[in-house]
């Protein structure tokens, strides 16, 4: 596939205000390459990796444009069983913010109905302060609401908490307080649109 700087810039709906942006705009196709395998196969006899990007090319067009040449995986075309996100999942504000959204798409990208978000690996992943604790919680619960809204998740949820209790709760009451450490999972239901797979 190709396109140009501008057209991923206006799909995000990213902005690039001067030239160090640009660059590391740029060096993100580059490592797209660093990606991990979608698919490793291992036995006695045989190893074989399939890359999602075999192919990126940057190369500035005429002076006036960074044209961008990708090519994808088959299977990242043909995976059958495609998922849904809303558009703010594109960008990430922060860090953390593009951990947790990472996390979310990966939640989402099983094909079982019911989805599981491990909110105790989250938070264990990185150290963080108390500001960012809050900060990632509110976005988190911002998320899961957007989610419902975009009619892509029931809006019932199932926390576990790391003590084996549970809690039935809608994502319309979810507040940063109910977020603790104490919870392991939060199970959510995916809305099935008439897939085929």
């Amino acid at each position: 596939m190709e396109f140009s700087l501008s057209q991923f810039v206006h799909f995000t709906g990213i902005t690039i205000s001067n030239n160090y942006q640009r660059k590391k705009i740029l060096s993100y196709f580059e490592r797209l390459q660093t990606i991990d395998p979608i698919a490793r196969h291992f036995s006695d006899g045989s190893f074989r990796s399939s890359v999602i990007f075999p192919y990126v090319e940057l190369k500035k067009r005429f002076d006036k444009y960074w044209g961008i040449e990708i090519a994808m995986a088959e299977q990242v075309f043909t995976f059958p069983y495609p998922f849904g996100f809303p558009k703010s999942f594109l960008n990430y504000q922060y860090k953390n913010d593009l951990r947790l959204k990472v996390r979310l798409i990966k939640s989402l990208a099983v094909k079982d109905q019911k989805k599981t978000f491990d909110l105790e690996e989250l938070f264990n992943q990185v150290s963080l302060s108390s500001s960012q604790t809050v900060r990632i919680k509110k976005q988190f619960v911002r998320l899961l609401k957007e989610l419902v809204e975009q009619k892509i998740i029931e809006s019932e949820l199932q926390i576990i908490y790391n003590n084996g209790t549970q809690r039935q709760i809608k994502v319309e009451e979810l507040t940063v307080r109910i977020i603790t450490r104490r919870i392991q999972y939060v199970k959510f239901n995916e809305i099935i649109k008439n897939k085929k797979y």
